[in-house]
């Protein structure tokens, strides 16, 4: 299968970071941890490419724990509103962790928050990244990205572009 190496990777870093969660004292009482459901949150609609993703880390992830790990989309604000309210709400306990993209580090320079990027959030691993690109049809006039931009520029409200964001 084309996913295998991908979903080796990624469950065992969730697994890493799942893992550390026992290292808490709350986490760290009797029982072993996991000792009920953990909370992956997902901080972008259903149906879309990292909530796919996240989704099989998390099933494979929920086989080797014993343990359901449930994805929770918490869509908003670019991508920061799902991870922004865990570090408000949820108990520091390892049941509860979040996809934290680097629109988390840019959201504080361009408007105020009630969360810090850095102290408020525990860092655990990399677990998944995108790069992203600017492409235009084979066909299109503009063959380099200053062309484009020089097109944009003299007729404004007239070139158009897609994003995820």
């Amino acid at each position: 299968m084309a996913h295998q190496p991908l979903r080796r990777a990624c469950l065992g870093a969730l697994l890493l970071a799942l893992a550390g969660g026992a290292l808490a004292p709350a986490a760290s009482a009797q029982s072993a941890f996991p000792n009920k459901p953990i909370t992956l949150i997902v901080p972008f609609p259903a149906g879309g490419s990292t909530d796919r993703h996240m989704r099989i880390v998390a099933q494979d992830a929920s086989k080797y724990l014993g343990q359901p790990v449930i994805v929770e989309n918490r869509p908003g604000a670019g991508g920061t509103l799902g991870t922004a309210t865990m570090s408000r709400t949820a108990k520091p306990d390892g049941y509860t962790v979040a996809l934290y993209t680097l629109a988390m580090l840019r959201m504080p320079y361009m408007q105020k928050t009630s969360w810090d990027p850095i102290n408020d959030f525990t860092f655990i691993i990399g677990l998944s990244g995108y790069t992203f690109g600017f492409t235009v049809r084979a066909d299109s006039p503009y063959k380099t990205f200053n062309e484009y931009i020089e097109a944009a520029r003299k007729n404004p409200g007239s070139v158009d572009y897609g994003s995820t964001g």
